[in-house]
């Protein structure tokens, strides 16, 4: 039997670094165990819980300082373009979808439309498309 110094221990490895297994075999423990206790043990569970919660938030604060730390002392261009991407709208990779917004009902195509997306499909496939049933020949 394990005692709760055993798992008070297992949550600050798993503070420190938030995966179960890593903290199951640093502290020799199986994980049906941590499992176990965390079915058993609704506290526990809780405890468990917050604690990757708080860990993982800490392991994005370091991944931030070290992405800060490319970005301020060695001008790393893939490191402020991560950045600026994941953190500022005017950076997001656009989307067609992003650039042209459809609603479902206007998605109907003119017989001129329809015509030179033909056109455009034989030519890159070689092939002619159906209208009637979709297929190409």
């Amino acid at each position: 039997m394990y005692s709760d110094a055993t798992r008070e221990k297992f949550l600050e490895i798993l503070e420190e670094i938030p995966f179960i297994k890593y903290a199951c075999r640093k502290m020799n423990v199986d994980r049906t165990t941590i499992y176990r206790w965390m079915k058993e043990d609704r506290y526990f569970n809780l405890k468990v819980n917050n604690t990757l919660t708080k860990g993982r938030q800490g392991l994005v604060e370091d991944a931030e300082y070290g992405l800060l730390k490319k970005i301020r002392k060695d001008e790393d261009q893939r490191a402020i373009e991560f950045y600026l991407r994941h953190n500022d709208k005017r950076y997001y990779p656009r989307r067609a979808m992003d650039v042209f917004p459809l609603e479902a009902d206007q998605y109907q195509l003119s017989l001129e439309e329809h015509m030179a997306l033909n056109a455009i499909v034989e030519r890159m496939m070689g092939k002619k498309w159906d209208r009637e049933d979709d297929n190409l020949e």
